[in-house]
């Protein structure tokens, strides 16, 4: 299978429900058109691809700020008081009254943000600094009552001392695409109908064409681990969107976000 990319001018934009904002412009011409898959890689990895690791001596840096909410079906709730930091760094702040928060000398390149709450399950999630945070981010929290509620459904137990991995496939997923990850887990989950959980290796897409797949019962010293996707054989091709190689991390009481996005089959 392979992806088809016309000649043509394309604009590059993030459009991953965390992501914001246009990356840039691509010119696919009769000259590179042969190679023209190679060509996208390319611009991604200079456009987007990190430019630096947490620590001192130099490093670019930048201010990110953003907004926490609950998220839930019914919408989004600005939390207050939320600790956000920046994974493996002590650079931490906490949100205002009106779930907003400021975190200077972010270093570049691919980064997790992580919430935490009491009450509440915390988010490890990835943006490209400072790519993607030129404008206010976007980061989650979950009520324990409701991911209790999901585990009921389930039959099984969520411990507070393990992580939740979520594959989020948010572009052109048809249903019925899968992942693994590298460590042991609970057999994954979709969401379906209402949000409701259903135990099956193949996701379900919503109305907005978002399509979870959630692994659970995963222990932190198993992390950090890798994910893999795989598309529909003869209708999607699927890749993960960050970096080759990223790692995720696996923090307790944490559900951790890998993106996901897919293309038609060729």
């Amino acid at each position: 299978m392979r992806w088809h990319i016309s000649v043509g001018a394309y604009a590059i934009v993030s459009a991953a429900p965390r992501s914001v904002g246009r990356l840039g412009e691509l010119q696919i011409e009769e000259r590179n058109h042969a190679n023209a898959v190679q060509v996208v890689r390319d611009y991604l990895m200079r456009c987007c691809g990190g430019g630096g690791t947490a620590g001192s001596g130099g490093v670019p840096s930048a201010t990110v700020s953003g907004l926490v909410n609950i998220w839930l079906p019914e919408g989004d709730i600005p939390i207050p008081g939320a600790t956000v930091s920046v994974f493996g760094t002590q650079i931490a702040t906490t949100s205002d009254a009106d779930g907003r928060f400021n975190l200077e000398n972010v270093p570049h390149g691919e980064i997790f943000f992580t919430t935490m709450a009491d009450g509440h399950w915390g988010f490890a999630d990835s943006y490209y600094v400072p790519q993607q945070t030129t404008d206010p981010i976007a980061l989650m929290l979950l009520p324990d009552d409701y991911i209790a509620a999901q585990a009921d459904e389930l039959g099984r137990t969520f411990s507070d001392s393990d992580s939740l991995l979520e594959i989020n496939f948010y572009l052109g997923a048809q249903g019925g695409e899968t992942g693994t990850i590298s460590a042991p887990s609970d057999a994954p989950f979709t969401l379906g109908p209402g949000g409701h959980p259903i135990a099956q290796p193949g996701v379900i897409v919503d109305g907005l064409g978002a399509a979870p797949l959630i692994f659970s019962s995963v222990k932190t010293e198993d992390g950090p681990l890798t994910v893999n996707v795989a598309g529909v054989d003869g209708v999607t091709t699927c890749v993960v969107d960050e970096n080759p190689g990223t790692t995720y991390p696996l923090i307790p009481k944490t559900i951790t976000i890998a993106d996901a996005y897919c293309a038609p089959a060729q």
